[in-house]
């Protein structure tokens, strides 16, 4: 069975009058929504593919069984002894390098998902700051502007 590519989707039209600075943030954090996307689709993969490797490795394991277990001498000489041993730490290290590549692809997730977090988090206090910060201008604004409404206000 084949799972239907995930695509994000991609802004077709920026708005026109966005400065520099504000553009620049908007493809900053397009690009940190790309870093995630193919970091999932990468660790995706890899687990399909330690899935599919999963059935070859046991096959190799079940014939090492097999070879130990037979009673016949020319199993049990010391090449063939050697050759099993040899065979063995061979699949010992493709499991390894296996899970070490699902360990990368999982801190690969994290990361990705601590910046998205850390992103938003930044965020949040610049907005408080700037809140603070022209707080009392926009109150002073706001106060004024109802002023006027009031004092301009005729009912129909």
């Amino acid at each position: 069975m084949r799972l239907p590519r995930y695509r994000s989707l991609r802004p077709d039209v920026q708005p026109s009058r966005l400065t520099a600075s504000a553009r620049r943030d908007l493809e900053r954090r397009y690009a940190t929504i790309e870093i995630t996307d193919t970091v999932a689709m990468r660790g995706g993969h890899q687990v399909a593919l330690v899935r599919g490797c999963h059935d070859r490795l046991q096959e190799g394991i079940q014939g090492l069984e097999n070879d130990v277990l037979n009673g016949l001498s020319r199993y049990h000489e010391m090449t063939a002894i050697l050759d099993k041993i040899a065979a063995g730490e061979l699949l010992a290290r493709r499991q390894d390098m296996a899970t070490n590549q699902l360990l990368s692809h999982a801190l690969e997730q994290l990361l990705a998902r601590s910046k998205r977090q850390r992103d938003t988090e930044a965020e949040t206090i610049n907005m408080q700051l700037i809140n603070w910060r022209d707080a009392s201008a926009v109150n002073s604004a706001f106060v004024a502007g109802t002023g006027d409404a009031l004092r301009t206000w005729r009912q129909p």
